[in-house]
């Protein structure tokens, strides 16, 4: 997570979306990864979250705020108190919601009915009404800007080796255009459905976060992220409740590998830091 701000800028801010000039307590957020500064703020017996970053089109704090008033109604998310932007800064005040991720409840002795909660949790996520969100074409474009770097010889030969063994390249391009469905099963998706994301309190689901990827998307995204998540966190003694308690009739795999190869190769052209295992075996 990048240091953008001191303690006393932030101090300040926080005293002016507060509107007080009382002191106010400040922790960092160091748990999961997040294109924003991410604190704390504990003032008059009450929590909140504080996201600050550079302004930016994409993973805007602004849309994450649009994306949550959208879903105060529907679904345990922060609700949005105060959103400023200033000439390259945005900052936005949500409420903080009690509860710790959900890899850390699963290390404890009663933390036993982390696939259950998380399948549920998910398919509520994918039941949610998504009329007044726009469609979203981003993993098909990312497809075809992967067969189009594929086809201009642009990744590296390693990867290349890896991913599709001793393929021609108009090999690999008819393989990942059979993996592609002839229609998508369109949801709400979270879009970083990983463990880090959903909260526990008393055994109970408490709260979804990092929503700045919700978005109409198929299920299969959400559905490769929690198996890649309980694999990264060493936890896939849950992946089959976690399968249950989604109860869908049958797994997409071939769509859940096609998002597993281009999001492994996207995600290492951009030279985004990855698990060398992010590309998991689907059966």
């Amino acid at each position: 997570m990048k240091k953008l701000y001191q303690p006393f800028e932030i101090r300040k801010i926080a005293q002016q979306l507060l509107n007080t000039n009382k002191n106010i307590e400040i922790e960092e957020n160091y748990i999961g990864r997040s294109d924003a500064s991410v604190y704390i703020l504990i003032f008059e017996k009450r929590k909140y979250v504080l996201k600050a970053q550079q302004v930016k089109e994409q993973k805007s704090l602004h849309k994450l705020k649009n994306i949550l008033l959208k879903l105060q109604t529907k679904l345990p998310v922060n609700k949005v108190i105060k959103y400023v932007q200033t000439q390259n800064q945005e900052f936005l005040l949500t409420d903080y919601i009690e509860g710790e991720p959900i890899f850390l409840y699963g290390e404890k002795k009663d933390g036993k009915n982390v696939g259950i909660i998380l399948g549920k949790t998910l398919k509520m996520i994918h039941n949610t009404d998504f009329s007044d969100f726009e469609v979203n074409n981003e993993f098909e474009n990312r497809i075809a800007k992967v067969k189009k770097l594929i086809l201009e010889n642009e990744f590296r030969p390693a990867i290349i080796k890896e991913t599709f063994g001793d393929k021609s390249t108009l090999e690999i391009i008819d393989y990942i255009n059979s993996l592609i469905p002839q229609k998508w099963d369109l949801v709400l998706t979270h879009g970083d459905f990983c463990l880090p994301n959903i909260l526990i309190k008393n055994n109970k689901l408490s709260g979804i976060i990092d929503l700045i990827d919700c978005r109409i998307c198929d299920r299969a995204y959400d559905i490769y992220y929690a198996l890649w998540s309980l694999n990264y966190n060493k936890m896939n003694r849950f992946k089959e409740d976690f399968l249950v308690s989604y109860s869908i009739d049958k797994i997409p795999s071939k769509t859940i590998k096609l998002i597993g190869i281009i999001d492994w190769l996207w995600y290492d052209y951009q030279k985004d830091l990855i698990s060398e295992d992010f590309l998991m075996e689907c059966k």
